[in-house]
């Protein structure tokens, strides 16, 4: 079982990276599915480091927008494209 689970999570980490890639190059799908695919977690990253008086949709935009613009930094062999992101939602939330 757990054998499965790992080759899973390598599987959504592929796609994730892949996705990022795509939409490094432009592919406005890719992002939109990355977008999809994330939403929720970088939401609650977002609600985790936050005060009560910012907006957060208005982070998550700014830090979708970040993460779109640097896309093209992303290095898979650095992090997990998950960690990566959560880091940019995370500071993004810390500066509001």
């Amino acid at each position: 079982m757990e054998t499965a689970r790992n080759c899973s999570a390598a599987i959504g980490r592929n796609h994730l990276s892949d996705l990022i890639r795509r939409a490094s190059s432009g592919d406005d799908r890719a992002f939109s599915e990355l977008h999809t695919l994330t939403i929720r977690k970088m939401r609650k990253t977002a609600l985790s480091v936050s005060s009560a008086s910012i907006d957060i949709e208005d982070v998550l935009q700014d830090a979708y927008l970040k993460i779109w613009r640097h896309a093209s930094r992303f290095d898979p062999d650095r992090a997990s494209p998950i960690s990566w992101m959560t880091t940019i939602v995370r500071n993004t939330a810390i500066d509001a």
